[in-house]
């Protein structure tokens, strides 16, 4: 696997600077930074404890917090019960079929919660120097809004370009199960490429190889066993895993553009050319509308899920194309891709890729999830303070993440707040309560 890595154009950016930073000596004054500075009121795992018993009782059990994470980054080895996980299942939709309707969240112990999360502050401050401008996703200075922009400019700029020998794709690829897929041995690969030394790689495979789990079900825990790839989702290091994971996507990218194989998109002559965003597991790729980009596109995926352990949920990707593609080269194209063809993807990041004529009914989908919300709370059972929690931090927060890219109209604002009025006011035998 290092092998193959090795030829990716994965810049090695981690510097003998940032290695010493990463690897330094964990002092107790930073584990009980990090043990106050962690949630108090999460459910107990399978340890028994919360944070909030740490906190309480630090003046008596802290030296032996302090000793068991220190043994950690003092020995790169773990104790196989701190790294015990109880794994819940969140259904992902209301009626659940199969497995793959449910999400598996990681109930980690609170020590091992302490450890990962002094690498993840540490890994934080590193992450904005090496990984590529394409990823967003935690990391410190780096906003989803600006993925949503890029992503809306470019679907503007396939809505207008009507002319031109040349036409562009836009595919919004699904990766299922992305977190649970991850290999190991790609990713330290790509670690080990980044020039992260052998102390952090020690770390980090460690993290990974010690886990065992149970599955919690109605209260009852069932089985014991480990795992041989994949990343804990609910742990705190996993997402900035992923993250490093996909670089080695990003490469593998890079290197089909600089032998010619892909094209980008480029929206006027003085911009970049831009070939993907990701976000996660959310990943949307730009590049020529030919069926010799669409085949050498299908290569890089290919070597991609071979290497990563990836795998593209066709039946939830999508592609959409420049108008001067005619349809039946735009079905013949999605054949080959083996995805459905769209006129346009209707949201990125729960923000709509297009504005239409009538942003009143372009952001109404806004109000039909606030009536969605409203409709599956208790109104009559919940007391004013129950009703203000609920409002301040869901109601109002729906409008949010749109509004910090679009200016929304007044319309679908004076709606939203009537619905809320409503809520909040409440209705008894059919009459509002206010007269």
């Amino acid at each position: 696997m290092s092998e193959r890595v090795a030829g990716f154009p994965i810049a090695s950016n981690v510097t003998q600077e940032m290695n010493a930073s990463l690897t330094a000596e964990v002092l107790p004054e930073e584990i009980r930074r990090t043990v106050f500075g962690m949630g108090s009121k999460q459910e107990p795992r399978s340890d028994g404890f919360t944070g909030k018993f740490f906190k309480a009782f630090w003046g008596i059990g802290g030296d032996s917090v302090i000793e068991a994470v220190r043994s950690f980054f003092a020995t790169s080895r773990m104790l196989r019960s701190f790294n015990h996980t109880w794994l819940t299942l969140i259904p992902k939709v209301d009626q659940v079929e199969s497995m793959r309707q449910l999400r598996p969240i990681s109930l980690c112990q609170f020590v091992y919660k302490v450890i990962t999360k002094i690498m993840v502050e540490r890994l934080a401050g590193v992450l904005p120097i090496i990984v590529s401008e394409g990823q967003n996703a935690f990391i410190r200075d780096r906003q989803i809004v600006e993925n949503t922009l890029l992503a809306h400019e470019l679907m503007h700029y396939l809505k207008i370009k009507t002319r031109g020998k040349k036409g562009y794709m836009a595919l919004k690829v699904d990766m299922e199960k992305a977190y649970d897929r991850v290999e190991w041995s790609f990713l330290l690969a790509v670690l080990e490429k980044m020039s992260f030394n052998s102390v952090w790689r020690g770390w980090v495979q460690e993290c990974l190889q010690s886990a065992s789990f149970s599955v919690l079900m109605n209260g009852a825990l069932s089985g014991f066993f480990s795992s041989s790839r994949g990343l804990q989702q609910g742990e705190p290091l996993s997402p900035l895993l992923f993250v490093l994971c996909t670089e080695g996507f990003a490469a593998l990218l890079r290197q089909a553009i600089s032998e010619k194989r892909l094209e980008g998109v480029k929206v006027a002559p003085r911009a970049p050319r831009i070939s993907h965003l990701f976000f996660t597991d959310d990943s949307y790729l730009f590049f020529r509308g030919s069926l010799q980009e669409c085949e050498n596109l299908i290569e890089v995926l290919n070597e991609y899920e071979e290497l990563g352990g990836q795998k593209v949920n066709l039946s939830k990707s999508a592609v959409c194309f420049s108008k001067n593609i005619s349809l039946p080269d735009q079905e013949f194209l999605g054949t080959i891709l083996g995805v459905g063809a769209v006129g346009v993807h209707d949201k990125y990041l729960g923000i709509p890729t297009l504005i239409a004529r009538s942003k009143v009914a372009t952001f109404r989908y806004l109000e039909e999830k606030l009536l969605e919300r409203l409709q599956g709370w208790k109104r009559r059972t919940l007391s004013w303070a129950a009703k203000e929690t609920l409002i301040k931090p869901v109601a109002l927060a729906l409008p949010l993440h749109v509004m910090s890219c679009f200016r929304l109209p007044l319309s679908p604002c004076r709606l939203l707040d009537k619905h809320v009025a409503r809520f909040w006011w409440g209705v008894e035998d059919g009459q509002s309560r206010i007269r």
